[in-house]
């Protein structure tokens, strides 16, 4: 949250000073608030400062056992399920016809499950639609920069929200989930056909 903030004033800023203004006018603000009820936190046994740290120091901690909370293991299964059909994965099939578990039917990972689906194929295919769509969100970001308006400003906080789902992209298998799939390539489209309508504006 506090990087994606950080993210939103610099891209509706209009120069350096003033990014680094709101910045400061953040930071403030959030050192006020844990000033003013980080002692209530406290007492219920809560330390965001301490949280913080403590999340922190487990994100790096790779060697740790619990680090992965046991989705290694789906992800570890799917991989050996792919490799009985490297080109095209075994399809809409469920790692329980492979020996997992039921409650643990997911591998959490978007290259494990990509894989394990639809193989080498279908995952370059996907990746390169994926890789199309980025750019063109780029491509419309640099259209649009520097241009001050209400929709341009709306379109660029789109953009950002596009690029953070990239942090689930690689720690859930959120792309074949009906729902964050369907909002993403919704934004996704958006982006492009606005892309697509400025570049033959100015062509």
């Amino acid at each position: 949250v506090i990087l994606l903030s950080i993210i939103y004033l610099a891209i509706f800023s209009k120069s350096p000073y003033e990014v680094f203004s709101k910045i400061c006018g953040f930071a403030f603000l959030i050192c006020l608030c844990y000033f003013l009820f980080g002692s209530i936190l406290r007492e219920k046994g809560y330390d965001p400062v301490d949280k913080l740290w403590e999340v922190a120091q487990f994100t790096v901690d790779i060697d740790n056992p619990d680090w992965s909370k046991g989705r290694n293991i789906p992800i570890d299964y799917a991989l050996a399920a792919w490799k009985t059909n490297l080109y095209t994965g075994v399809g809409y099939n469920d790692l329980y016809h492979y020996g997992l578990p039921a409650e643990m039917g997911s591998a959490h990972n978007f290259i494990a499950a990509s894989l394990f689906h639809r193989g080498i194929i279908g995952t370059a295919i996907y990746l390169i639609i994926l890789f199309i769509l980025f750019r063109n969100s780029i491509k419309l970001f640099s259209q649009i920069r520097g241009k001050e308006s209400f929709s341009n400003d709306l379109l660029k906080l789109l953009i950002a929200v596009c690029f953070f789902w990239l942090i689930a992209f690689w720690t859930q298998d959120v792309i074949w989930e009906k729902y964050s799939l369907s909002i993403e390539f919704i934004y996704l489209g958006v982006i492009t056909n606005l892309h697509r309508q400025k570049a033959e504006k100015e062509s």
